[in-house]
């Protein structure tokens, strides 16, 4: 090989040989197929480049010296926060103060216009916390009736009322 050739490929395409012929020299390279690597003018190549790729020249393996050991880091998966504990707290009940407690036995419980206990305005509990007797119950199933309507209140009103004093005092609203 001299100054003024190099080493290239064939990439025609044909796996078949066909005869190569230089574009500029006219230098007759033989036959080659697709991949063939063969020398060729400098000339030739450069006038078809696409055809005859410049061959990777083997430089003898030049051994690298070893790098030194790195120290290995080691990292640690990212730590999570606990979420925060949840307070549970015991839940508190509301007793009626003495002034919603009856004096003589006998409780009021009408609308917020008159005096007395809107039954409307306490919950289930705090009615249960009353402690109310069978007549008590059925006054304050015809307030809760006429108020808010309380399907739970009702229920637990009607039971300690009785339902005969229940009827009783709707057929008092009729007449």
């Amino acid at each position: 090989m001299s100054e003024d050739t190099v080493m290239v490929r064939e990439n025609s395409g044909n796996y078949g040989a066909h005869q190569v012929v230089g574009a500029i020299t006219r230098t007759k390279y033989g036959k080659k197929a697709h991949g063939h690597t063969f020398p060729m003018y400098i000339s030739d190549q450069r006038a078809q480049p696409h055809l005859y790729i410049l061959a990777a020249v083997q430089q003898p393996v030049v051994q690298q010296p070893a790098m030194p050991a790195q120290p290995q880091v080691v990292v640690s998966a990212p730590t999570v926060q606990p979420p925060a504990p949840v307070v549970i707290s015991t839940p508190i009940v509301i007793v009626p103060s003495d002034d919603i407690k009856p004096e003589e036995g006998k409780l009021e419980m009408f609308s917020a216009d008159e005096e007395g206990i809107d039954i409307g305005l306490l919950t289930l509990q705090q009615i249960k916390n009353l402690g109310l007797d069978a007549e008590d119950a059925a006054e304050a199933y015809e307030a809760e009736a006429m108020g808010a309507g309380r399907k739970g209140v009702l229920k637990y009103l009607q039971g300690l009322a009785g339902e005969e004093a229940i009827k009783a005092l709707a057929a008092e609203d009729e007449e």
